[in-house]
């Protein structure tokens, strides 16, 4: 992509690889349509949050408003199989975006390896059940935050010279992990949703929206309902707070500390302000609790030694004269750097977003309102092509005409 997708101007020796999306503009937005979509996404996407699903449907608007514009903002959904997640991702990369304009993968190799021509010139990039909170997460998270972000990104090809190009894609990563990426403290690049179960297993629910996306005219009304969307206070980058990051966050702090806070809370005897334990009866005691939590990484002696010396000194005592390390476990000392850990934590949290009114529901008890019947759309329209040269008008024709339908 040579230039951005609404550039006015072009060159006559490159092909602009943006062909604009799929989904065409309806002329009216018809409510009994798009509503069933807005309910979806509030009621499971975002578990009845409405800052959170102003936010969703504002993302989702920018992209289609912004093809130019990176969201620099990666949308996390976690959820256990068949709660809905998925289902309107499918929808709008095929049906709203159109097939040339999204990437889905199940393999992180194909978006952060060396050969990642698959992404170029994506506006939605899709990451589905690609486990990042393990060994490989230490390799791909510099990367993945890198391409979040970044405006540009170095493409390379089998035997063809790394190009260096302008990239627009917005990110979504869906799991069925229970973490399933580590988010460090000061990262302010996810927006993390835990999908509610609440029409899990609901073959009704399910069977009804899945008669609402395949009506043919749902593709447009939804598309204008995108267009029609007022986003001159929106910023991507300004994200809502939600519970499912804070926890990703905190399960990010380096286990030696979690496991100082757990025996705090549940193993430190009464009555006692201050602890002496041989570290190696302390460090057995470690390796026995990140058995029992399933913690996929035990840190050696030393290295838990270092990680938790804020916390618990060492010393080392001479009796009958063998020498003995012990831990030194100051209840109060602990209590107070913990408080700091955490506050760290709450730090990194955006305010929450204004809150805007919900186009699904609204009623004069101040729920969101309905899309009236058969709306009139606003006179925003999607975003203007280039131009081409006369000479690539009759291929780029014959490509929109090959293009299969769904």
């Amino acid at each position: 992509m040579p230039y951005p997708p609404n550039a006015p101007k072009y060159n006559p020796e490159f092909f602009n690889l943006f062909l604009g999306f799929r989904a065409q503009p309806a002329e009216h937005i018809k409510s009994n349509l798009v509503n069933p979509i807005i309910r979806h996404v509030h009621e499971v996407w975002c578990a009845e949050d409405k800052q959170l699903t102003t936010y969703i449907l504002n993302w989702l608007a920018f992209l289609v408003q912004n093809p130019d514009k990176k969201p620099g903002i990666a949308i996390i959904m976690r959820s256990p199989p068949r709660c809905g997640k998925n289902i309107l991702t499918d929808f709008i990369r095929e049906h709203i975006l159109g097939r040339e304009n999204f990437f889905s993968t199940t393999s992180l190799e194909d978006v952060i390896g060396r050969f990642n021509a698959a992404v170029r010139a994506k506006k939605l990039i899709i990451l589905n059940e690609c486990d990042m909170s393990g060994k490989e997460w230490h390799g791909a998270n510099n990367r993945l935050k890198s391409l979040i972000t970044e405006p540009y990104i170095c493409i390379e090809e089998k035997e063809i010279d790394v190009k260096v190009i302008d990239d627009f894609a917005g990110y979504m990563i869906l799991s069925n992990h229970a973490m399933p990426i580590r988010i460090e403290m000061g990262d302010e690049r996810y927006v993390a949703l835990n999908i509610s179960a609440k029409y899990k297993g609901n073959r009704e629910y399910f069977g009804s929206l899945i008669k609402v996306l395949e009506n043919p005219d749902t593709v447009g009304s939804f598309m204008s309902y995108l267009l029609s969307q007022n986003l001159t206070s929106f910023n991507p980058r300004t994200i809502p707070d939600t519970q499912m990051k804070q926890e990703l966050i905190e399960a990010s702090i380096p286990n030696p500390q979690r496991f100082i806070q757990y025996y705090l809370e549940m193993m430190w005897p009464d009555n006692c302000d201050t602890l002496e334990i041989p570290c190696t009866n302390f460090y057995s005691t470690y390796q026995n609790w990140c058995s029992e939590k399933g913690e996929n990484k035990t840190l050696s002696d030393n290295k838990f030694g270092m990680e938790i010396k804020q916390f618990a000194p060492k010393i080392r005592v001479s009796c009958s004269g063998t020498r003995i390390n012990y831990y030194i476990l100051d209840k109060a000392k602990i209590v107070e750097n913990f408080s700091k850990v955490i506050q760290d934590v709450q730090d990194v949290q955006e305010a929450p977003v204004e809150e805007e009114e919900l186009v699904a529901e609204k009623s004069t008890e101040k729920k969101p309102e309905p899309v009236i019947e058969e709306q009139l759309v606003s006179k925003r329209a999607p975003p203007p092509l280039p131009p081409k040269p006369d000479y690539l008008k009759e291929c780029l024709q014959e490509l929109r005409e090959e293009k299969p339908s769904a």
